[in-house]
């Protein structure tokens, strides 16, 4: 029998899809299709995604190694300026006067932990990104770090050592006591001038690493 009905009438036309709707399923389809046809890119992608989630992790776990030693020169601080201020009290009721307590020197202490470590990260900042090696990325960091920012850097980094510095000497005066006179004070210095200038830029880098790796899988990490 032959068909005495129009095309359009046996097929009416249905609502006419929008150009932009139409494009974006046509390219959900197209890579639905690649990924069933090729597994090896899926695998790529998978591969590509889970090391980047293991170098993020890396960052993180830097980050909270380099957040530990910074707690430690906070308490070293805080140790220290309680120490000192217990002998500045003795002279204050000496002299008559009202001296201030113990957790006054630490909260004073934290506080000026709290501004140094502030000032010295943004001290820090270059705003510039480097490639190559670690020592060329180093070379051309000192080349572009302000001389007076390096000043500042290294006079903040020294009154941040100094406390730190006299509760490790004062610590190992306890513990050794028949060791060579000099053996101290470098033990003090090699503890406490690292923690207290390179803490700082190593934070700073692997906050920064870590949050831009985490936004490449899809998280958020502003609060960190």
């Amino acid at each position: 029998m032959i068909n005495q009905y129009p095309r359009d009438v046996l097929n009416p036309p249905g609502p006419r899809m929008r150009k932009g709707r139409a494009g974006k399923f046509h390219h959900l389809q197209v890579q639905a299709r690649r990924t069933a046809m090729d597994p090896v890119a899926t695998n790529e992608d998978a591969e590509a995604r889970r090391d980047i989630k293991q170098r993020a992790i890396a960052e993180a776990l830097m980050l909270l190694m380099f957040r530990m030693v910074w707690a430690l020169n906070l308490a070293g601080t805080v140790a220290a300026t309680v120490l000192i201020g217990r002998s500045i009290s003795t002279l204050l009721v000496g002299a008559g006067l009202t001296p201030l307590r113990a957790i006054d020197y630490a909260l004073i202490a934290a506080a000026y932990q709290l501004f140094i470590t502030h000032i010295q990260q943004y001290l820090w900042r270059t705003g510039n990104a480097y490639d190559g090696t670690w020592q060329e990325r180093g070379r051309a960091f000192w080349a572009d770090l302000d001389k007076t920012k390096l000043s500042l850097v290294v006079f903040f980094g020294v009154t941040d050592a100094l406390p730190t510095a006299y509760f490790v000497l004062r610590g190992s005066a306890y513990v050794w006591d028949t060791i060579p006179y000099a053996l101290p004070y470098l033990l003090a210095v090699a503890v406490a001038v690292p923690m207290a200038m390179l803490v700082e830029p190593a934070m700073t880098k692997h906050r920064r690493a870590m949050k831009r790796l985490f936004s490449e899988l899809g998280y958020s990490v502003n609060w960190m």
